[in-house]
C-alpha cells in the first residue's frame, strides 16, 4: 500500500497500468491474511493509483491519455461510472529532463544558490569593471521560505481547487524567479551597451557603423546577448498564458517522494524516448559522453529518482551495452547491481536499432555477495508472433539458465567479469567470452612479429581458457581492416528485411531484381567477370549504352550487402556472431554512374541540409570506392 513507482516517461501509461494490475494482483494474494470480508477491486484500484503511482511527460496529450486509461481501468469495475479522480498533481506534464529554464536552475535544493548571470566568457569581454554583485542573484531568505511554506501547503492539501490555487501560486513564484533573471541581464547588458555607444558619441562616432576594434566586438557580443535574452522574455510570456513548461521540479511537486529526508521511489519504470539527442550542457550536467536521451533518463533515475535498494526497469536501445560513447553510462549502471540484461527481438517496437530490458537495483557493487547477472538472448523469438513462447522464457529465465540453443540462450555471470574489460561492455553470451576479451587483470607481454615483410612491436594478452593459456593480440594491430564501400547516400542504394534496423526500401516489394545464389557464383569464380560487375555495375535492360553480356544477369541487378556496424573490434568488444546479411544494394549500372558522379554538394541540395556548401563539396563525390582489388 505504501509502494512508490514513477514512470517518468509516462506517455500513455501502459507500464504504469501494468504495475497497478500486478499491485493489485499481489494484494489479492494477500486477502485472506487480512480482517476483512470483502476485496473490493474498484476500492483498492483507485488506492493504488492514488498513493503508488507518479508519472511526467513532456507531451500534454500524452499525459491527458495517460489519466484517461486510469480512470478507464476503473470505471470497468463500476455500474455507474464515476467522476475522473483527480491525477493533475500525481501524473503531470513537464520535461523530466530539466530542472532549469534557459540556465536559470529551478530545482529548490538550488533556490539558495547564486544564479549567474553571465558566463565566464561573456565577463572576459565585459573587463574587469563587472562586479560581482551584477555576475549573480540569489533568492532572498523571505523568497525561499514563502515558497517552502507553499510547497508544504500544496502537499497537505487535498482539496482540488484549494490545491490548484496553491500550485498557481507556486508556479508564478518560479515563473518570477525566471523572469528576475532575465530582466536583470538585459538592464546589465543594455546598460553595458550603452556605455560604449556613449563612449563614442561623444567622438562624434556611430559604433554600429565600425567593422573593427575591441570595442566593436564587445558592443557586436551584447546586442546578440540581447536578442537571446529578448526571445527568452518571448518563451516566458508564452509560459504564462500556457499550462505546459519546458521543465519539470521534482523536488516541489513531488515533494511528498522527493523532498529532503525523503527516500526517494521504490520503483522506476519506463520507456524513455530514444534516437533523439539532447544538448551539450543538459548531457554533461548528468555526467554522461552521449547525448542520446535515453541514457539520460537512465542516469535521472539512478542518480535522483531511486531510494537505496530501490529497483529501475526500463526497456531501451541496446546500444548502451557496448559501444564506446556509453561507456561513461555503463560505468554508472556498474556501480549498482545489475539484476538483468534482456535482448530482443528487433520486431518489439519495430523501430530501428533493437530493445533490451534491464532490471537495476541501486545498491553498491561493494555491497554485493556474489550475485550474479542473468543475461537472456530472446532476440530470435518474435515479441509479435510467438507471444506465448516469448512470455514464457520472459517470465521465467531463472529456471532456463544454461540453456543455449540456435533460439534463444540465458547466461548467468558474475557482475565482476564485467569490469575485466577496460571498454566495460554489457555482453549478453558466455563468460568464457569475458576471459578472451579481458585486458585488466591478465598478464601482458610485448612481442615483435612481421607482417608484410615490416617488423612490428605488439602487445599480446596471455589468457586462460579451457585449462590451456593462449596468446591473443588486437586484430588492428596485425591487420589493415578495410572498408569497401561507402555510398554516400544509404536511402537512394540500400533495401533491408523489414525487421532488420534502419528504414531503407522494403526488399521483399524487389525481390524479383534480386542477384540469385547461381549468379553471385558466376561473379565470384569470374575474375573478370567480377572486376567488370564492381567497375560498370549490372544493367537492367539489354538496351543500355555499352551493353556487356558479362554484366547482364536476366534484369537481376540487387546483390546483398554486409552493411556493416555489427561490431567494432578496434573499441575492444566483441562481434555479434555471423548471421546472414539483413540489408541489399542496387548494383545497376545505373546506380554506379551516379555514385561515381553524385557530389556532397548534390547531396547537401537535394536532400535540402542545412550546410554550406565549400567550393571542394562541388567536386568531391559523396560515395567512397575502396579496395576494389580485394
Amino acid at each position: 500500500s505504501t509502494v512508490k513507482i514513477c514512470d517518468p516517461a509516462i506517455g500513455s501509461g501502459a507500464f504504469p497500468m501494468g504495475m497497478v494490475f500486478e499491485i493489485l494482483r499481489l494484494k489479492k494474494e494477500l486477502f485472506g491474511l487480512l480482517n476483512k470480508s470483502r476485496f473490493d477491486y474498484r476500492e483498492e484500484k483507485l488506492n493504488i493509483i492514488r498513493n503508488s503511482i507518479y508519472g511526467v511527460d513532456i507531451d500534454k496529450g500524452a499525459v491527458d491519455i495517460a489519466r484517461l486509461r486510469f480512470w478507464l481501468s476503473l470505471i470497468v469495475d463500476e455500474e455507474e461510472p464515476s467522476p475522473l479522480p483527480n491525477l493533475d498533481y500525481k501524473i503531470m506534464q513537464g520535461d523530466s529532463l530539466r530542472e532549469s529554464f534557459e540556465g536559470i536552475p529551478l530545482n529548490n535544493d538550488t533556490f539558495d544558490q547564486k544564479v549567474t548571470v553571465f558566463g565566464s566568457s561573456q565577463l572576459s569581454l565585459m573587463g574587469d569593471g563587472f562586479d560581482k554583485v551584477q555576475k549573480e542573484i540569489v533568492l532572498t531568505t523571505n523568497e525561499k521560505e514563502e515558497l517552502e511554506d507553499l510547497v508544504t501547503d500544496y502537499f497537505n492539501e487535498n482539496t482540488k481547487e484549494l490545491k490548484e490555487r496553491l500550485h498557481s501560486k507556486i508556479d508564478k513564484k518560479v515563473l518570477d524567479h525566471i523572469s528576475r533573471n532575465v530582466e536583470l541581464k538585459e538592464n546589465q547588458l543594455t546598460r553595458l551597451r550603452g556605455e560604449i555607444e556613449t563612449k563614442y558619441r561623444e567622438k562624434g562616432i556611430d559604433i554600429s557603423k565600425q567593422s573593427k576594434g575591441s570595442d566593436f566586438k564587445k558592443w557586436e557580443s551584447l546586442n546578440k546577448e540581447i536578442d537571446t535574452v529578448l526571445k527568452k522574455k518571448e518563451l516566458i510570456k508564452e509560459m504564462e498564458n500556457s499550462s505546459e513548461r519546458p521543465y519539470f521540479l521534482w523536488n516541489l511537486f513531488f515533494s511528498d517522494v522527493l523532498a529532503q529526508g525523503k527516500k526517494g521511489f521504490d520503483i522506476v519504470i519506463g520507456n524513455p524516448p530514444y534516437g533523439v539527442k539532447v544538448d551539450e550542457e543538459l548531457r554533461d550536467s548528468y555526467g554522461l559522453g552521449n547525448k542520446d536521451t535515453y541514457g539520460i533518463f537512465m542516469s535521472l533515475a539512478i542518480k535522483k529518482l531511486l531510494k537505496e535498494n530501490g529497483i529501475l526497469s526500463y526497456i531501451v536501445s541496446d546500444t548502451w551495452l557496448t559501444i564506446s560513447s556509453h561507456l561513461k553510462l555503463r560505468e554508472l549502471v556498474l556501480n549498482y547491481d545489475l539484476k538483468k540484461i534482456i535482448r530482443l527481438h528487433p520486431d518489439c517496437f519495430k523501430a530501428t536499432v533493437n530493445s533490451c530490458i534491464f532490471t537495476l537495483q541501486k545498491r553498491a557493487i561493494t555491497q554485493l555477495q556474489g550475485e550474479k547477472v542473468i543475461a537472456a538472448d530472446l532476440t530470435n523469438i518474435s515479441t509479435r508472433k510467438e507471444i506465448p513462447e516469448f512470455r514464457e522464457k520472459l517470465f521465467h529465465l531463472e529456471q532456463h539458465i544454461g540453456d543455449y540453443t540456435p533460439k534463444y540462450a540465458v547466461y548467468s555471470y558474475s557482475q565482476s567479469l564485467l569490469l575485466t574489460n577496460s571498454n566495460r561492455p554489457i555482453i549478453v553470451g558466455s563468460p568464457k567470452l569475458f576471459a578472451l576479451m579481458n585486458d585488466t587483470t591478465c598478464e601482458k607481454v610485448k612481442r615483435t612479429i612481421e607482417t608484410d615483410g615490416i617488423e612490428k612491436e605488439v602487445e599480446l594478452r596471455k589468457i586462460a581458457i579451457n585449462n590451456k593459456e593462449i596468446e591473443l593480440v588486437r586484430f588492428g594491430d596485425i591487420a589493415d581492416v578495410k572498408q569497401g564501400l561507402a555510398t554516400g547516400d544509404n536511402h537512394y542504394y540500400l533495401y533491408q528485411n523489414p525487421n532488420a534496423r534502419g528504414s531503407y526500401k522494403d526488399i521483399n516489394l524487389y525481390k524479383q531484381f534480386l542477384l540469385t545464389d547461381e549468379d553471385l557464383e558466376r561473379i565470384r569464380s569470374n575474375e573478370s567477370i567480377r572486376l567488370k560487375v564492381i567497375e560498370k555495375g549490372i544493367h537492367k535492360t539489354t538496351e543500355e549504352p555499352d551493353f556487356d553480356p558479362d554484366c547482364w544477369f536476366e534484369g537481376r541487378f540487387i546483390a546483398p550487402y554486409d552493411k556493416g556496424g555489427e561490431s567494432d573490434t578496434e573499441e575492444g568488444w566483441l562481434p555479434n556472431y555471423f548471421v546472414p546479411t539483413n540489408y541489399f544494394i542496387d548494383w545497376s549500372s545505373e546506380s554506379i554512374t551516379r555514385m561515381n558522379t553524385y557530389t556532397i554538394a548534390d547531396r547537401i541540395v537535394e536532400r535540402k541540409e542545412n550546410k554550406r556548401i565549400l567550393e571542394h563539396y562541388k567536386k568531391q563525390d559523396a560515395g567512397v570506392f575502396r579496395n576494389t582489388e580485394t
